[in-house]
C-alpha cells in the first residue's frame, strides 16, 4: 500500500493551497487508483459553509486605497456611503457580511453620486441582478 505525505505551501489567494508530492510513505493517505504519482503537483481549494453572507454586486461597488465601499439608500432615498470588507469574490459578486435583508444598495449610476444625495430609485429584480448565477435547468 502506498501513500501520500504532500509538501504544502500556501499562495497568497486566501483558501487556496498548492502541494507537491514530496515522498511516498506507506499507511499515510490512500491512494488506490494511483493517480497521484511522485513529484507530482496541484492546487486544492478549500470550502467552508458561510452563513448570514451577502452577495453583493461588483459593480455596486468602488475602492478607494485598500476600502471598498456601495451607497445604500434609505427609507428617504437618499444615499449614504457605507464601507464593508468582503469576505472573498465570487466570479462578479463580492461575499460579504454586516449588511441586512432589505437594505437596498445602488447598481448603477455610482460614479455620479455623492453621499447624501437623494435619488428616486428603480428597484430591480433580485433574478435579474443574479441572473448569471441562476441554472437555466
Amino acid at each position: 500500500r502506498s501513500s501520500i505525505v504532500p509538501s504544502i505551501t500556501t499562495d497568497r489567494l486566501p483558501k487556496s493551497i498548492s502541494l507537491r508530492i514530496a515522498n511516498i510513505r506507506p499507511m499515510c493517505t490512500p491512494n488506490p487508483d494511483k493517480l497521484i504519482k511522485h513529484g507530482a503537483s496541484g492546487k486544492i481549494q478549500m470550502m467552508s459553509n458561510l452563513t448570514d453572507v451577502f452577495l453583493i454586486p461588483q459593480k455596486a461597488t468602488f475602492e478607494i486605497q485598500d476600502f471598498t465601499y456601495v451607497y445604500v439608500v434609505d427609507k428617504e432615498n437618499v444615499v449614504k456611503v457605507r464601507s464593508f470588507k468582503p469576505l472573498q469574490r465570487m466570479g462578479v459578486y463580492y461575499i460579504a457580511q454586516g449588511f441586512e435583508p432589505g437594505d437596498r444598495i445602488v447598481l448603477e449610476g455610482i460614479q455620479q453620486l455623492q453621499d447624501g444625495a437623494k435619488i428616486l430609485p428603480q428597484a430591480i429584480a433580485a433574478g435579474d441582478v443574479y441572473s448569471d448565477m441562476i441554472s437555466s435547468n
